[in-house]
């Protein structure tokens, strides 16, 4: 606990969060008011059981239909161990997961309130999940939902306009992973196996409805017994480090963005040293400068070290490069 921070941390399970302290208090301690974060989304850690439990049995799901898919095959094609992978959790997304849940008693509308089903205006009643759903005896009205159209929304100035949407798989053959926190699985990373455009590339579950915390990839490797944790932007580049042998399991961390400043605020409170490893670009580095300014003001006692820049001084052909296309141009 850092009251004067107004934060807390649990270095065993990971979670981190808020405190609230009373002005009363506040006096009473001798401790500085609360500084206003206006900039800084905030939201209540809160990962409901129920959450969990169906995370979880999604993961087994998925886990069950990785060997022998396209998800196994396109990590191969990046170079990268898909035991390894297997290991933190990869999985394999397909209609069968639809279907499987549904078997298991969630209904299409709970499908949707977990992030698991998305819904389009573009689609018809013969595509995306539709028709999925009529073999499993739903009718056209009972798969057809009405939405705000933000076009409509846009071009007429006014809210309320509401078109009809049908169902598509939020994670539509892609590779997965799960993200956890507090020791719970919050949400899923999934990566396209197939040519897409790159705005569809990567996707994880919606949370408009449930508003759980995203989370981070391999968590768990904050109770392990490394002293360092290393930072990367993706689950692609963290097995990248761990292949070529500059990581390990219980070293390396997926924050998934840059921005996942709740999974960046329960690394630095470890007390581990943060070494941060993001792509070797301007996008990259102007992000390695602002999270370790962010980790420095927050956490003054934190060691924060650049862990591409180090890595470029030794493999100057990385340069330019994320961690995956320097393994794949390696192993050429």
């Amino acid at each position: 606990f850092n009251l004067a921070r107004g934060s807390f941390n649990c270095f065993g399970c990971g979670i981190g969060g808020k405190l609230l302290v009373s002005d009363k208090l506040r006096m009473d301690l001798n401790l500085p008011k609360e500084k206003s974060q206006p900039n800084r989304k905030t939201r209540e850690l809160i990962i409901p059981e129920k959450h969990h439990q169906v995370m979880s049995l999604a993961q087994e799901i998925l886990q069950s239909r990785f060997n022998g898919s396209l998800a196994k095959s396109y990590l191969i094609r990046r170079g990268l161990n898909p035991d390894i992978a297997f290991s933190l959790g990869a999985g394999s997304s397909d209609d069968f997961l639809i279907s499987a849940l549904m078997d298991s008693g969630l209904s299409l509308d709970d499908l949707i309130f977990y992030g698991f089903v998305g819904l389009s205006e573009k689609l018809t009643s013969y595509s995306g999940l539709s028709p999925l759903l009529r073999r499993r005896g739903l009718k056209e009205k009972d798969i057809q939902r009405k939405i705000t159209s933000l076009k409509l929304q846009k071009k007429s100035k006014q809210g309320g306009e509401t078109i009809l949407a049908y169902p598509f798989l939020m994670l539509d053959r892609r590779v997965t992973f799960p993200l956890t926190l507090a020791g719970k699985i919050t949400n899923f990373y999934g990566r396209a196996v197939y040519e897409v455009d790159k705005r569809f590339r990567h996707r994880k579950l919606s949370v408009a409805e449930t508003n759980v915390p995203q989370g981070g990839f391999n968590i768990e490797a904050l109770t392990a017994k490394s002293r360092e944790l290393i930072m990367t932007e993706s689950v692609i580049d963290a097995l990248s480090l761990i292949e070529l042998g500059r990581a390990d399991k219980e070293s390396v961390v997926g924050i998934i963005g840059t921005t996942n400043y709740l999974i960046i605020d329960v690394l630095a409170g470890s007390g581990k040293e943060i070494q941060i490893a993001l792509n070797d670009d301007e996008g990259g580095r102007k992000a390695t400068l602002k999270v370790a300014e962010y980790v420095k003001n927050r956490y003054p006692a934190a060691v924060v070290k650049d862990f591409t820049k180090n890595f470029v001084s030794l493999y100057p052909e990385m340069a330019g490069l994320d961690y995956n296309e320097f393994l794949k141009k390696t192993k050429k």
